[in-house]
């Protein structure tokens, strides 16, 4: 599904058609879809190809000739429990792919993600899709925040106790 979102007088508003300073959600997108990001938005095709990649690893990519930067992250989702053949929860990750163009800030996502839907329904405090270097690390930010959550539900699953958390890094 492609949706427009464009700030205006600091709401997220959805629009009908990419303008420049919005931002181009791509989720689990159709054929169709993927064709509109090649021909009319001019997203190069590896780059889209990338953020499909379901095996994707963390990284970043540039064209400096076309103008475009791929950001590839990899992205906390929690498994309910419905999904599984137990109560437990799981926690896996997905690829995210973030694209910067001189005109959009463009994100291609295999399926639905918490932090695209915050995002969306304006939840990330002075987000304007026209700041695209802001809007990009108020992403990772809040992705970063829904992995700290699924590590702090994953470790009182566990059930870790005390009052200091263990470093992170040894």
């Amino acid at each position: 599904m492609l949706t427009f979102y464009k700030s205006i007088e600091n709401k997220v508003t959805i629009i009908d058609r990419p303008e420049p300073g919005c931002w181009i959600s791509a989720i689990a997108p159709n054929a169709d879809e993927v064709c509109y990001l090649r021909d009319s938005v001019g997203i190069l095709p590896e780059f889209i190809r990338s953020a499909l990649d379901e095996e994707e690893s963390s990284h970043i990519d540039a064209d400096p000739e076309e103008g475009q930067t791929l950001i590839i992250i990899d992205t906390s989702v929690t498994e309910s429990p419905s999904q599984q053949d137990d109560s437990t929860i799981s926690f896996t990750t997905m690829p995210l792919g973030i694209i910067l163009t001189e005109q959009y800030v463009v994100t291609i996502s295999l399926r639905p993600h918490q932090v695209l839907t915050e995002m969306s329904q304006g939840m990330a405090r002075g987000m304007q899709t026209y700041m695209k270097t802001r809007f990009i690390l108020q992403l990772l930010l809040r992705v970063t925040g829904v992995f700290f959550d699924a590590f702090k539900k994953d470790r009182q699953a566990l059930g870790c106790r005390g009052t200091a958390d263990p470093p992170l890094y040894a």
